[in-house]
């Protein structure tokens, strides 16, 4: 990291300077951070942080050894090289070295200082001994070529060359004779021709070949005769660098002649067992793995034991890794601890030390500048090693994600282990295999291609097979690579990726799963068909003859839905629960959850399951919205009818006719009862169709309020912690196992705690349901129920002060005499202490053949007259005066219907009632786990069964009856959106919305049903 800090600011720094010191008489000064002027007869340095003398000018004396010296004009001679002395020129001044003039002609250097180092008063002429020594003009002393036997200098620029028969490279020269076997077969001209493989542009990526590639010009002919002729150890790590810049190509030359010479050399035999690979060789540089992919990933040879816990002295918790770092001319530099090299992004110095300790999964992520890498020091290369409990280097393998065989295939690419290539050694960026042009390395010229790290994981598998023990750590790298012009001049930034990865073999816990997976379903379509069975019960095929087939197939199929779905969701919920456990609270090393990027195949069964089970859940939540919204409702009217004043009657008159005693008139009074309390029962029952114990804003609330305020979302990351500091794992991914599992949880235990305490407190608060059963009987009438074709609910309402249509004041009144006990008692049965008004009832289909023939005129002839009124768009509200449509029905007839109905079905009550020693009766627990109807109902005639509900049963044909369905789907939209968008917010805003739109729609349906089935029009619900 600090390496990093001060390689930006140089960067930024010569930036600076090149854009605004572009004068030479100006100089950058860091104290100011800005351009500042030297000064009389100075210039700026070459690397613009300092001043020097001007050429004619040295420094004054006086001033010579202070920061701020100045300069003075040396005249008529000229300043020493080092410009601290004035010197007077025998021959006068040479105007293009502006020193004094010596003959070229005469090998003449110019000669400054004497024998014992002080300075001459007069510069001298010395002569060299031949060409060979002679620098050129301007040099002051006399240089030989360093290998006089095969260099000499071209007279023209005085530079040293190989003679005849001698190739220059590296800074030496070749002979051609030595090299030309293997030049035929690995010549030059195809090893310094780079292939670019995997280019980054505007349009994709694609290929780039440099044809001329002076870098490898520059090494290539003494890396191949030092390794093949001389076995020079580093000649042959300077062969593989270049094979390495090349990214392992086995169809590029230098590729090819590594392999070549590699395979004329003897297997080395380390002292180290780690380091046993066919692929080391004898004074060979080692680059490749002989041994298969699997051998080296899958052994034994790391001694260490991890642990969690960075107390324990016995085990490690942070693993140690250490480089060995080679110049790309083969130079070995040292060994150094693996720190940020690989994490390019910024960070911190926690960074560097979060991601190797033991099971802590990060990824670093960011869009970097590319610009500082064009410039920045030559390519070093990287040998990776773990060291071990006892101190020994283990050689970690290197997975290059662009390596191309010799068939031009990429193995890598895939995912079997078993044919990937593995190597040894890599780098962080490439700024010099792209440099071309004439000794366009030896100048530092920049390069014009760059390649980098795309991404980079080093992935540490827990053994399964040894108790806290791990293999050996894979190192995966993917380059890109890009044209200098690109970054310059069109998208200077990449996205990089470092990710630590802590991960095991999942395979036996896979089968584990699929093994209870199956048992799971053959459980749940044994369930499955029970149900079915009992649906069959319930429902036999005389109620239906037509068509029963399809209803059966289509019940079975809802049904189907709602099972597995139930099923699946706690399936998935123990199966996440496992992970959660084992992972997030284990203490020794046990086991380590598959991270999602790298073994996507892992949770694709999750992800398939999941998914069904989402889709399952909403289809069988509509099918509970549907049925709710065609469950019949019977309104039975105990009140006894009474003489009432006629709707459009004269009222005044009938009044004073009452006043003055005489008899009713028919023109002004009917026998009838009150329509308002049929109204008030069914605008209460309206209510409580959608309604829920589970409040939804109240669990995403604090759904919200535990995930993000005290940071359980933190849970969700793939680390084998409890941890929930804020901001302490940023860097870890999320998993959407873990996150499934939190998600659930919580919501889970905040929605059942509101039902339970709902529950408890209904004890002393009524709920409404209570209340709604206590208006029943209040307003004197019952409410029959059918859910199902011959079973259903009954509300018993006959009021106790047996009259309903009475006086505030006599209501009042009766409610007292029921308080103190001198009042008839509530319930169905006489002399029934609890007073037990609701009940579980099946009747017989002859029962259910009366009802339909009865409702059918008024429910099949659209008898509403609201809906009606809408169809010719007269819909209005209920307050408007305005003249009733025509309607199929009128409203006497609906009246006939609802007294047949109320009169047939008083008959069965009362029937009901006079032997409920037979017919009331108590389900067994058999029963009432099942829903087992009482006998054959295809064979059942007589009277109606009533099991007495407690309970209260019947708000299963309200949501609040299908509170975990309900609760169920809450959380799988809210683990649906929250894995998929990675946002708990953007989770409850949309399981917020979906949950109203359920009970909207539960709510408009379940209105038009009730008042369709109660006559009763749809205007007077509010």
């Amino acid at each position: 990291m600090p390496a990093l800090i001060v390689f930006l600011v140089s960067y930024v720094l010569a930036i600076q300077t090149q854009i605004s010191c572009n004068s030479t008489k100006y100089y950058y000064n860091t104290a100011i951070m800005d351009c500042d002027t030297c000064g009389d007869n100075k210039i700026a340095s070459s690397d613009w942080l300092s001043c020097e003398c001007a050429p004619g000018t040295y420094k004054d004396p006086t001033t010579n050894e202070l920061p701020m010296f100045s300069c003075i004009a040396c005249s008529p001679g000229a300043p020493s090289s080092d410009g601290y002395a004035c010197q007077t020129c025998p021959n006068g001044i040479d105007q293009s070295t502006k020193d004094c003039y010596c003959s070229s002609a005469s090998y003449e250097v110019v000669e400054e200082f004497n024998k014992d180092g002080t300075y001459l008063t007069e510069k001298t002429c010395q002569a060299c001994s031949s060409l060979n020594y002679y620098p050129g003009p301007g040099s002051h002393s006399c240089e030989q070529c360093p290998y006089l036997d095969i260099m000499e200098r071209d007279p023209s620029t005085y530079k040293c060359v190989c003679i005849s028969d001698y190739t220059s490279s590296a800074g030496t020269c070749v002979k051609n004779s030595e090299v030309a076997d293997l030049l035929t077969q690995f010549p030059l001209e195809s090893a310094r021709s780079v292939i670019y493989n995997y280019v980054e542009t505007n349009k994709g990526v694609s290929q780039v070949t440099i044809a001329a590639s002076d870098t490898f010009n520059y090494f290539y002919l003494k890396s191949l005769r030092d390794c093949n002729n001389t076995r020079s150890i580093e000649a042959c790590q300077n062969l593989a660098n270049l094979c390495v810049l090349q990214l392992y190509n086995e169809q590029s030359t230098v590729c090819q002649l590594y392999e070549y010479i590699e395979g004329k050399r003897k297997t080395a035999t380390p002292s180290s067992e780690s380091a046993s690979d066919p692929g080391l060789k004898e004074d060979m540089a080692w680059i490749y793995y002989g041994n298969p992919a699997d051998d080296v990933l899958d052994s034994d040879i790391v001694n260490m034991k991890v642990t969690f816990d960075s107390g324990d002295t016995d085990k490690i918790n942070k693993l140690q890794f250490k480089l060995a770092k080679f110049m790309l001319n083969g130079t070995f530099v040292e060994y150094i601890d693996l720190t940020d090299q690989l994490i390019l992004c910024p960070h911190s110095d926690d960074d560097t030390k979060n991601w190797k300790t033991f099971g802590t999964n990060e990824v670093y992520d960011c869009d970097l500048d590319l610009t500082p890498y064009i410039t920045y020091s030559e390519t070093v290369f990287y040998d990776p090693y773990l060291l071990d409990q006892d101190g020994s280097l283990i050689d970690v393998p290197v997975l290059i994600d662009n390596f191309i065989d010799t068939n031009g295939d990429k193995p890598n690419k895939g995912s079997d282990k078993s044919s990937w290539r593995l190597v040894r050694r890599f780098f962080i960026y490439d700024n010099v295999s792209g440099k071309v042009g004439t000794n366009a390395y030896i100048y530092g010229n920049d390069t014009t291609v760059l390649t980098y790290p795309k991404s980079i994981k080093l992935r540490v598998t827990l053994r399964t097979d040894a108790d806290s023990k791990i293999y050996v750590p894979l190192l995966l790298i993917k380059y890109r690579t890009r044209l200098v012009n690109y970054i310059e001049q069109e998208d200077k930034s990449s996205h990089l990726t470092f990710i630590s990865e802590y991960t095991m073999n999942t395979s036996g816990f896979w089968k584990v799963a699929l093994a209870i997976f199956i048992v799971t379903n053959f459980v749940l379509i044994l369930i499955w068909l029970l149900k079915l069975y009992i649906w069959k019960k319930n429902n036999p095929a005389i109620i239906s003859r037509d068509g029963y087939t399809m209803k059966m197939i289509s019940a079975g199929a809802w049904t189907f839905f709602g099972v597995w779905a139930f099923t699946m969701f706690w399936y998935l919920f123990v199966f996440t629960a496992y992970w959660f456990i084992f992972y997030k609270m284990q203490y020794h090393v046990y086991v380590l959850i598959p991270p999602q990027n790298s073994y996507p195949d892992d949770y694709v069964a999750f992800q398939v399951v999941f998914g069904l089970t989402v889709s399952f859940q909403i289809l069988w939540v509509l099918n509970i919205i549907m049925t709710q919204a065609k469950v019949d409702f019977l309104f039975i009217d105990w009140e006894t009818p009474g003489r009432i004043l006629r709707p459009g009657a004269d009222q005044i008159k009938a009044i004073i006719g009452e006043v003055r005693g005489d008899p009713p008139r028919p023109e002004y009074y009917k026998v009838s009862v009150s329509a308002w309390r049929t109204l008030f029962v069914s605008n209460e029952l309206n209510e409580i169709q959608a309604s829920r114990y589970i409040n939804i804003e109240f669990t995403l609330i604090f759904t919200l309020l535990f995930l993000s305020g005290i940071g359980w979302e933190e849970l969700g990351s793939a680390q084998p912690n409890l941890h929930t500091d804020e901001g302490s794992y940023t860097k870890s991914p999320m998993n959407m196992v873990l996150r499934f599992f939190i998600d659930s949880f919580l919501i889970l235990v905040i929605g059942y705690t509101q039902f339970i305490i709902r529950k408890i407190i209904s004890t002393w608060v009524p709920t409404q349901l209570h209340n709604f059963v206590d208006l029943c009987a209040i307003t004197n009438i019952s409410v029959f129920i059918l859910d199902d074709a011959l079973h259903g609910y009954y509300i018993h309402g006959c009021s106790p002060i047996g009259i309903a249509d009475i006086t505030l004041d006599e209501l009042l009144k009766g409610l007292g005499k029921e308080e103190s006990g001198t009042a008839m008692k509530r319930g169905l049965v006489p002399d029934d202490p609890t007073q037990l008004q609701t009940f579980e009832i099946y009747i017989p289909w002859r029962v259910r053949e009366t009802y339909n023939t009865m409702t059918s005129n008024a429910t099949d002839s659209d008898a509403n007259s609201y809906a009606a009124a809408q169809k010719l768009n007269q819909a209005s509200k209920l307050w408007l005066n305005r003249q009733t449509t025509t309607e199929p029905l009128t409203q006497e007839a609906m009246d006939d219907i609802r007294n047949q109905l109320n009169n047939k079905f008083k008959t069965y009550i009362t029937d009901v009632i006079r032997n409920n020693k037979s017919q009331v009766l108590e389900k067994t627990p058999v029963q009432r786990f099942l829903s087992m109807p009482p006998t054959d109902m295809a064979s059942f005639v007589g009277m109606p069964f009533f099991y007495r509900d407690i309970a209260m049963g019947f708000e299963n044909i309200f949501f609040m009856g299908r509170e975990f369905s309900l609760l169920l789907l809450d959380i799988l939209i809210f683990d649906l959106i929250d894995i998929a968008a990675q946002n708990i917010y953007i989770a409850a805003l949309v399981t917020y919305v979906f949950s109203k739109i359920v009970v909207w729609f539960r709510q408009d349906l379940g209105e038009r049903n009730l008042s369709r089935k109660t006559l009763v029009d749809r205007r007077f619900l509010i």
